[in-house]
């Protein structure tokens, strides 16, 4: 069983020459998977209807600017059915909460959510898949704030499944998190590092104790990088790589295939 961890570089060496970086866990698997890199919106919403129409689904969702432009991601898998995958730009958190309880109405949940700033508005970039699980989104502006409401939520059997980190126009560091009600072994676990030797230090441990990383997260907070991972017992193996281009990530993403890993989350690092 594979759960090695490839430091991550980014955060321990400058990169001044270099405008955007790729992280990315794998886990173990064989799912045909289908990558998208740098695209435009025109691109990824196109993209994501072909490969919709042959069956394969949306899984994970980025979008980052790199030398001035916004460009789309997207981590795609082949299914025997592929559920009907709804991709949104919403403007404003309130436009955001009013869209997402329409949608639970008509039966959608949310799989997936990324958030950035354009001009003075921040934009949610989401995925709603059909289904009726009961599922919460959160945005605060604490790491403590962010720790309580997951245990609070977590009482209840809402389990935190997706966190991102973002700076708003007014400077300050969010935290957007999505919880899904699940059954109790079902819990996840979040862990925030400074730096990459405390993040691959404490994930070591947690491989021993079974815990494996399922979604991560680099973000910065007053100009100081962070690194966020998540963590269940549910979802086995896990290898976390760095990529300095989009070559070197479909080259590892190939070399992974061979060892019986495949793309489970994809980070795409703006600097």
């Amino acid at each position: 069983m594979k759960n090695t961890l490839i430091l991550l570089l980014t955060m321990a060496c400058p990169l001044m020459l270099m405008s955007q970086a790729y992280s990315a866990v794998f886990k173990n698997g064989d799912t045909p998977t289908d990558i998208g890199l740098r695209l435009s919106w025109e691109d990824f919403t196109k993209r994501h209807e072909q490969l919709q129409a042959k069956n394969f689904e949306l899984v994970d969702l980025e979008t980052a600017r790199d030398e001035g432009e916004r460009y789309y991601y997207g981590v795609w898998k082949e299914r025997a059915e592929a559920p009907e995958v709804i991709v949104k730009q919403v403007p404003g958190w309130d436009s955001l909460v009013v869209l997402k309880r329409q949608m639970a109405r008509d039966k959608y949940v949310m799989q997936d959510i990324e958030a950035y700033v354009e001009g003075e508005e921040e934009v949610y970039f989401v995925a709603w898949s059909p289904g009726t699980t009961l599922h919460k989104v959160r945005k605060l502006s604490s790491w403590t704030g962010l720790m309580n409401d997951h245990e609070e939520l977590g009482r209840r059997e809402l389990h935190m499944v997706d966190l991102e980190g973002f700076e708003m126009a007014d400077g300050k560091t969010y935290y957007l998190a999505l919880y899904h009600q699940l059954v109790p072994e079902a819990q996840t676990y979040p862990f925030r590092a400074p730096d990459p030797e405390s993040f691959s230090t404490d994930k070591i441990y947690r491989n021993k104790s079974r815990f494996f990383l399922f979604d991560f997260e680099q973000f910065e907070k007053r100009g100081k990088p962070f690194l966020f991972g998540l963590y269940d017992a549910q979802r086995i193996g896990d290898t976390l790589i760095e990529a300095w281009d989009q070559e070197g990530l479909l080259e590892k993403a190939a070399s992974l295939k061979e060892e019986g890993m495949e793309l489970y989350d994809l980070d795409a690092v703006e600097y």
